[in-house]
């Protein structure tokens, strides 16, 4: 082997060594990239799922005031008859 091949395979085992090193990295961050993606996405159905589960729980909210608005008036309105009723 001649000095200059010996360059040529030292420069080619730095180049293989840089190649793979920015493999192993650019590997790297594309892996982070998509598990990032897939934790936005969870929580995007997460957020999806607790929306949902809030406008159910206002609507339910919204029927048990109307029933004790409704329940409130009968009884108001027996008490105020028992009030009245001369003993």
């Amino acid at each position: 082997m001649t000095e200059a091949t010996s360059w040529i395979l030292v420069w080619m085992m730095i180049m293989l060594c840089l190649g793979f090193m920015l493999g192993w990295d650019l590997g790297d961050q594309v892996r982070r990239r998509k598990h990032a993606e897939q934790q936005v996405d969870e929580l995007r159905g997460q957020l999806e799922r607790t929306g949902a589960e809030q406008q159910s729980r206002d609507l339910q909210l919204r029927q048990l005031h109307r029933v004790v608005n409704d329940t409130h008036r009968l009884v108001r309105g027996v008490t105020k008859t028992l009030e009245k009723r001369p003993l």
